[in-house]
């Protein structure tokens, strides 16, 4: 590993946005030109004093098809060691979130590269892979994600979501009174008016709430309002506001429990 200061380290002077030539993933090819552009990063490039235990985030401009976010997207290294991450898409804030293994943060004071690579829009089209470089600090702290509970998001469902749609009598098949009724109707059971088949682009074949993956939960993009989610809209009676969104999107990551 490379410590932060005795002079400059070679991965500081490549650049905070210098570009990797190619690019790796597993969903072939894909289109070039115009792919999902990001917007904005934390940490900042050249970032100093960077909580090691934070999570990184990286947000897009577009819609990305949620198949082609995993670890295999995202890397964190200094020199030769990569960490070990969770790497997951929040189609919330539309960006991808990774964040070092918990109990395992980055090391104090060493200078990391974060590299993303591979990430597709809706069109098949792949972003121009991204690089940046940022120095930890000694602080490790719990960011606290994925620590909704039922308690908190069973509000947000009776307000919105049950009068006539997912109360007891589950008009629309899910039913959202209670915890065991929304995970037996929720976690692990596929979009009705999806194809069955995990796809590459859009968001074809997501379960309603895959547990622990909020960016391939078919619900998030029906209470967002997505374009492409398909159906009636959710709720009929206009959006939801986009905190109460976010709380279900955590309470997913944690396991929907």
């Amino acid at each position: 590993m490379t410590r932060a200061g005795g002079g400059t380290p070679p991965l500081a002077r490549i650049g905070a946005w210098a570009l990797i030539l190619g690019f790796a993933c597993d969903f072939g090819p894909g289109i070039g030109g115009n792919g999902p552009v990001v917007v904005d990063t934390t940490p900042q490039p050249d970032a100093v004093d960077v909580d090691r235990a934070a999570p990184l985030r990286v947000r897009f401009e577009g819609r990305l098809a949620p198949a082609s976010v995993g670890r295999s997207t995202v890397s964190v290294r200094s020199g030769p060691a990569e960490s070990f991450l969770e790497v997951w898409l929040d189609p919330v804030a539309n960006e991808i979130v990774a964040r070092p293994f918990r109990g395992q943060p980055l090391v104090g004071e060493v200078l990391y590269r974060l590299e993303v690579e591979g990430v597709r829009d809706r069109q098949d089209r792949v972003m121009e892979p991204l690089a940046l470089v940022f120095t930890t600090g000694a602080t490790a702290t719990d960011p606290g994600l994925g620590e909704t509970e039922w308690a908190t998001v069973a509000p947000i469902f009776a307000t919105h979501c049950l009068a006539g749609c997912h109360d007891a009598t589950a008009a629309a098949g899910v039913e959202l009174t209670d915890l065991d009724a929304a995970r037996r109707t929720l976690v692990g059971v596929p979009h009705r008016a999806s194809g069955g088949v995990r796809a590459f682009r859009g968001i074809e074949g997501l379960a309603l709430v895959e547990a622990g993956d909020p960016g391939r939960s078919h619900l998030l993009y029906d209470m967002l309002g997505d374009p492409d989610a398909g159906g009636d809209p959710m709720p009929p009676t206009g959006p939801i506001p986009v905190e109460d969104i976010a709380r279900v999107a955590d309470w997913i990551l944690g396991g929907a429990r």
